[in-house]
């Protein structure tokens, strides 16, 4: 979960830079278009499912976070089988 910031996007950066931005078409590769946010603070917290992160982002984020998921697999597995 990404926190909303407290400043919006039009309160720290000039309309004249933003107008000069680049179209997202262009530098994506071909078939990947992600969903972008380009107009924040967004009304809640920004939720990504981990399923929709590239394969290389899920492998460099850490052995904290794998242990925690290792710990979440085995507490539903003991959890399915009613040990607990």
């Amino acid at each position: 979960m990404i926190p909303a910031p407290g400043t919006s996007r039009a309160e720290i950066q000039n309309q004249a830079i933003r107008d000069l931005e680049v179209d997202p078409a262009e530098y994506y590769p071909t078939g990947y278009q992600p969903e972008l946010v380009p107009d924040w603070p967004i009304d809640d917290a920004l939720v990504v499912p981990i399923e929709m992160l590239p394969e290389s982002l899920r492998t460099s984020m850490g052995q904290n976070w794998r242990h925690r998921e290792a710990y979440k697999a085995e507490m539903a597995r003991r959890e399915a089988e009613g040990d607990r």
